[in-house]
């Protein structure tokens, strides 16, 4: 081989090698641990968190606007392994226009279909921290959209904007969760801006007074259902 054609081939090759260097730095293989939790997908640095792990959690959106309840349930039953669509789970809840779902109702639920559930409130986030790490899925019931009168009000002074989400990371920095109202992206916040919106009334009717302080509940069954990310299409 001509000098010169040699040369040319060992800077190709070197190039080739360094590209490829490259992109498997920028693009991390996915894998998931024995406890279904995500164990190398990170959140977004610009969002201030590292090293967060999440669950392979189902992507759900609620159908109206006062099933999210039913929504998270849905994506909670599909991580357990229980394939039942949300206008079914919204009529074994009882969810309704008026009074939206109670947390009984999900206990009850979740409960008739084999898993267990833990219903807790005054929970702190080494509580959730805790549940998270045994790959336990929390619905829990936080405040969200204020009105326009109510954006110079703190969170703490809000009660009746509730909105059931799942909490499926967190880590020193931010609370990640599957927000129902939310398709094809995650939920993030803070951690103080999360314990901040973590409380709510029982239902929607704003007559109602029984409040509800970082309430949770952890929702586990025997097995997380795997998911590889492809299925056959039947």
């Amino acid at each position: 081989m001509r000098p010169y054609l040699l040369m040319l081939v060992t800077c190709f090759f070197l190039v080739a090698v360094s590209w490829g260097g490259a992109a498997e730095q920028a693009n991390p293989t996915n894998s998931s641990n024995d406890e279904g939790i995500n164990t190398s997908i990170n959140a977004s640095t610009s969002l201030g968190v590292s090293n967060l792990a999440l669950f392979s959690m189902p992507d759900t959106r609620q159908s109206t606007e006062y099933s999210c309840g039913a929504a998270s349930l849905q994506a909670v039953l599909g991580y357990w392994g229980r394939d039942i669509g949300e206008e079914d789970i919204r009529e074994m809840l009882n969810t309704n226009e008026e009074s939206g779902t109670y947390p009984d109702d999900i206990i009850r639920v979740a409960k008739a279909l084999g898993l267990e559930a833990d219903y807790n409130e005054n929970m702190t986030l080494a509580d959730l921290t805790g549940y998270v790490a045994q790959g336990i899925p929390v619905i829990v019931d936080c405040q969200a959209w204020r009105s326009v009168s109510q954006c110079n009000e703190s969170w703490a002074d809000t009660w009746h904007n509730g909105h059931w989400m799942v909490v499926i990371g967190i880590d020193e920095r931010n609370v990640t969760l599957e927000d129902p109202y939310i398709l094809g992206d995650r939920g993030t916040m803070s951690r103080e801006e999360f314990e901040a919106r973590w409380h709510n009334v029982r239902g929607l009717d704003e007559t109602d007074t029984v409040k509800q302080i970082h309430m949770g509940i952890a929702i586990r069954g025997y097995w997380p259902a795997y998911s590889s990310g492809f299925r056959h299409v039947d």
